[in-house]
Parts: structure tokens; sequence; C-alpha cells
């Protein structure tokens, strides 16, 4: 089968690698794939050490299983459940519809990715390596969950729709190329924003964002030494 053929189908699709298949099946049957090696200098996904194909996974696999995945196995329910994984190439989701739950841990993105105007239920990616997240108008039912990634070009969230809660606790940011490190301007959370020991290297900047819960910045540290602001919040 080719990837232009019934991606409903249960069958694997052919041109796959090896860790594409594992992941193929891990997201029909809705259990975690663990290409962690469990040493943890080398799972370190903000350190140096390469990861290899035996642990690389193309980001049009996986936008392919959350916007058209194979139906899950009789008495599942599928989810993408990545950890120790590298994703390569443009993860691009702008404008789709995701169903499944996403979870990615201590996962490597080896470039940005793309959520603008994105709809999903639940988005969890914890202790992840990120050039970019650009997610501007993206529409979560349930959380959004950011903490302990590190992102080398900033967040975008700018009239975002987060249905609870948004945590970005331990998550270290630098700026983008218009200095900020997160633009959420025109956000609204449903319920509460958590950014504790948040790292901000650059503007972070909040004008007329509604939370609808608490906002706790408790041992955060906002530095913004390019510009007059490190904190943008009115409103």
């Amino acid at each position: 089968m080719t990837e232009g053929s019934g991606s409903n189908a249960g069958d694997l699709p052919e041109g796959l690698s090896a860790a594409e298949a594992g992941m193929w099946q891990a997201f029909r049957n809705g259990s975690a794939y663990d290409l962690s090696s469990g040493d943890a200098v080398v799972d370190d996904p903000h350190g140096g050490h390469p990861w290899g194909p035996e642990r690389s996974v193309r980001a049009r696999i996986v936008c392919w299983l959350l916007l058209d995945g194979p139906p899950a196995l009789a008495g599942r329910v599928s989810a993408l459940k990545l950890a120790g994984v590298r994703i390569t190439g443009t993860l691009e989701l702008a404008g789709g519809t995701v169903m499944p739950y996403v979870e990615m841990r201590g996962c490597r993105f080896d470039d940005q990715v793309l959520l603008p105007e994105a709809r999903f239920t639940t988005v969890r990616l914890v202790n992840c390596a990120l050039p970019r997240l650009e997610a501007a108008r993206v529409t979560t039912e349930g959380d959004l969950h950011l903490p302990r990634c590190r992102f080398q070009n900033g967040v975008r969230l700018t009239d975002a729709h987060i249905g609870t809660d948004l945590l970005l606790n331990q998550a270290v940011v630098h700026r983008d190329r218009s200095g900020r490190s997160i633009a959420a301007d025109g956000m609204n959370v449903g319920q509460d924003l958590q950014a504790e020991l948040l790292e901000s290297h650059g503007e972070l900047s909040l004008r007329g964002a509604q939370v609808g819960g608490s906002l706790s910045l408790r041992g955060a540290k906002l530095a913004n030494p390019y510009a007059r602001l490190a904190l943008n919040a009115p409103s």
C-alpha cells in the first residue's frame, strides 16, 4: 500500500522505517512508544548526544497518524504517545483537526512545530526540545502542557483558546526575531495558567489575555536585556 491509498486501513503502509512502523502499531493500540536507551545522558533531549535513525520518525508520518490515521484495534482507543523519539522535518498541522490524544515526553524536534488554527482535544509535550512553537489561534478542548520544554526561538500563542489549563512550569524560552519569548496576546485560558520556575529570555507578552482561574509565575525568571519590557501584560 502506498501513502496515497487507504490510510485508514489497518495494514502497515509501505516505506515506513522500523521506528515508524513501531509508532504506527503503538498508535493503533493506544500505547506508549518509547525509544529511550535507558542512559540519562544519551536520552537528554537538550543534550548534544546524537539520536540516529533507530529512534527517528518523520514529521509527515506523525501528521498522517494524527490527521488521518488507521483505526484503533478492537477495544482500544488510538493515541499518539511518544517518548525519547526524534522527529525529523517540520511538524505542520496548521488548520487541521486532531482527534487523538497527543503526548510526547523527552522528544527532540529538528524543526519548528506549526499548529496555527489547529484544533486538539489535549496536547502534552513534556521535557521536549523544540526550535520554535508556532500556535497562533490554536484551540484545545482540554489542556496544553509544555512543562520543562525548551524553545530556542520562542513560542507564539496569539489568540489561542485553551479549554482548561496551560502549563509552562520549568520551561525555558528564548526570544524570537521580534524579541518576544512568548507571544500570547489575546490568549484565552479557561482555567489556570501555571508558569512556575519558567525561564523567559525576551519579552513575555500577555496583552489582552484572559485567564479564567489563577495565574502563577512563582519562582519564574523573566529577563530581557535586549529591550525595556520583560513582562508586557496590560488589560
